[in-house]
């Protein structure tokens, strides 16, 4: 059986980008981590909507990452851990492309303009 932090390598709630609700959310409860928060103060701090909040807190409640207390939830230390680690890569990612030069030196179509490479066995006859 998995422990709830791999389940959440596992789930595809990493699978997001920069920019998204999801990130935005899941930012959010790892810079909170040692606090309680509710559904409506992450929704009023990430602006997302409310429901899109329900809808991510219950995938992780549902894998395990998050624990639900009387006055809210709180991501559970190992979890913020793998989400942390996870954004920072992605930050990184996003970094390295928003600082890459542009291809404005290539053309339009200049793949039709290349031949293809035929692999001719020069034994044969």
């Amino acid at each position: 059986m998995w422990t709830p932090e791999e389940m959440l390598r596992h789930s595809n709630l990493l699978q997001t980008t920069p920019g998204t609700d999801t990130y935005a959310i899941l930012r959010f409860l790892c810079a909170h981590r040692e606090s309680t928060v509710t559904p409506a103060a992450i929704a009023d701090r990430t602006e997302c909507p409310e429901s899109k909040v329900v809808t991510t807190l219950s995938r992780l409640e549902a894998i395990g990452a998050i624990g639900r207390v009387t006055d809210g939830v709180q991501i559970h230390e190992d979890a913020a851990e793998t989400l942390a680690r996870r954004l920072k890569s992605l930050d990184a990612v996003t970094q390295l492309f928003d600082t890459a030069p542009d291809d404005c030196y290539a053309t339009e179509d200049w793949e039709s303009r290349i031949g293809s490479i035929d692999c001719v066995d020069e034994n044969r006859k």
